[in-house]
């Protein structure tokens, strides 16, 4: 029989079972259920273990599957074997279009995989430095992961004097000192029935000192907020502690993608639109929006950040990395129209430079209104420490990659992109053209590691570019910047399902930049 999870506190108006536990790949999962609150608009949904389902029986990411419910009982069947790859799955039934549970949930598994125990995401990865003589808190509540239903509990095995561990993740403490330099924790993490460990460090300035002295920066389109890849929430948290990002700005979010993974890690983020978010181990002190209407903020978001004149062009956030002495990081993150797309009217429809930079104007547009924005914040840095960092999903190659020398590598067509043009002409540098200068030796293409030909016609080769970037202006250089995905992505087939299990979340590379300041 398949095992059903702990009741939740409020009553429950229904049942959901299965005769079965274990299924066999192109088995048909059949679920019955009953429930004294029949709603036609009732419905079982399924969930990838262990992502996160609704289990507060709030709002929660798109399910793997779903059938409505109607009526007092009956039985759903799920035969889509394409959308149900193997694995451990966990079923809710729940209450008219909504999230509140009519039942426990049930979990099940399809295919031979063995249920592996407790893990740890990254095997090590290191926590937002401490200072000394500050008070410190974060946490590993969500670094380790079990397929069964059993909570997780944490302990060190070795740590340091100053820190300590609750058994549900948290890490709290105040470091001396004495303590300044690398703390090294041993921390393990068991589900009842197994126990892994990972090797956790946190680094610990001296009072005087700046919280940090090297910084690093991605910019991450998260494609439908991770939602094309089964277990997305694991993934991403997994890139986010492996490749040591300290600061995140994320395009397609899909309106949750930076407060999840914030909430995970314990960081703070910025969550003020459909698309845009950004992701911070450091505090954010304060906010920013430019929109399409003007560019001023706004608190009003027409068809959830969608479109219409209150959609954000940009967001920002002030980030304290400072010490006594002030340091600050003024990170924005843009996603700039999608259409029409300038590769494809040059490699695919041999149109004219001037047809081309004409299909640019909306782009165009707004990234000139976003380059006025920060132009602004520009001119203020001078006598500071202050760095202006602009991430984003342009939607367009750039200037200094589509040159005379490269045309080769572009269908025989050199093109002034506009977009990068107005972030230059503000004073922003390309982080990543500033180590890699020859856009023919290092292409850096972000788009696309899954979609290597066009998706409504496959005849098409799809062009591959460095669409996604890093711009900074301020007292720091570039130590060094890459391209980033994790794995060898199998291709993004429209209306086929190859993708779903592969370990990179997105349909874009990242960009992950490391910015040191210059001393003084």
């Amino acid at each position: 029989m398949s095992k059903t999870c702990p009741t939740p506190d409020r009553p429950l108006r229904g049942r959901l079972s299965s005769d079965k536990a274990e299924y066999s790949i192109d088995e048909v999962v059949e679920l019955t259920y009953s429930t004294t609150f029949p709603s036609e608009k009732n419905w079982v949904a399924l969930y990838r273990h262990p992502d996160k389902g609704p289990t507060d029986q709030g709002k929660s990411p798109a399910p793997s599957l779903w059938k409505y419910a109607p009526g007092n009982s009956g039985v759903v069947a799920f035969w889509d074997h394409d959308l149900l790859a193997e694995g451990t799955y966990l079923a809710y039934f729940l209450h008219d279009n909504g999230y509140a549970w009519l039942a426990p949930p049930i979990l099940f598994t399809i295919g031979t995989t063995a249920v592996r125990g407790v893990e740890f995401l990254a095997p090590r990865f290191s926590l937002r430095n401490a200072r000394a003589g500050v008070g410190y808190s974060t946490t590993v509540s969500a670094t380790a992961a079990t397929p069964r239903l059993s909570p997780v509990t944490y302990a060190l095995a070795r740590g340091s004097e100053w820190v300590e561990l609750s058994t549900d993740g948290e890490i709290t403490g105040c470091p001396r000192d004495e303590h300044v330099g690398t703390t090294v924790l041993e921390v393990t993490a068991s589900d009842g029935e197994g126990t892994a460990t990972a090797e956790v460090s946190i680094t610990v300035r001296a009072r005087e000192a700046h919280l940090v002295d090297e910084l690093v920066v991605a910019t991450w389109n998260q494609w439908y907020g991770g939602r094309e890849v089964n277990g997305h929430h694991a993934k991403e948290l997994r890139f986010l502690l492996e490749s040591g990002v300290d600061v995140v700005g994320i395009q397609e979010s899909y309106g949750d993608g930076a407060v999840r993974l914030a909430r995970a890690l314990g960081w703070h983020h910025v969550q003020t639109s459909y698309d845009l978010g950004i992701v911070s181990k450091y505090p954010i002190v304060e906010e920013y929006r430019v929109c399409a209407g003007e560019p001023s903020a706004s608190p009003d978001e027409d068809e959830a950040g969608k479109s219409g004149p209150n959609r954000p062009l940009a967001i920002g956030a002030r980030i304290a990395v400072g010490g006594p002495h002030q340091r600050d990081v003024l990170l924005w993150t843009t996603h700039l129209w999608y259409t029409p797309y300038g590769p494809h009217l040059a490699c695919h429809d041999g149109r004219t430079c001037e047809d081309i930079l004409s299909g640019e104007n909306r782009r165009r547009m707004e990234a000139e209104q976003i380059a006025m924005v920060l132009a602004d914040r520009i001119t203020r840095l001078d006598g500071t420490d202050d760095v202006v960092v602009m991430t984003g999903d342009y939607n367009a190659p750039s200037h200094l990659d589509w040159t005379g020398a490269a045309s080769g590598a572009h269908c025989g067509y050199s093109v002034e992109w506009p977009s990068t043009r107005a972030m230059e002409a503000v004073g922003l540098r390309d982080t990543y053209r500033e180590v890699h200068p020859d856009p023919i030796a290092d292409p850096g293409v972000t788009w696309s590691p899954v979609k290597k030909r066009d998706e409504y016609d496959p005849r098409k080769k799809e062009p591959q570019d460095r669409i996604d970037f890093i711009h900074v202006a301020g007292r720091v250089t570039v130590v060094e910047s890459i391209t980033y995905v994790e794995g060898t992505p199998r291709p993004y087939i429209k209306d086929k399902r190859y993708h779903v299990d592969n370990e990179w979340t997105s349909d874009h590379a990242a960009v992950i930049t490391r910015l040191a300041w210059l001393p003084r």
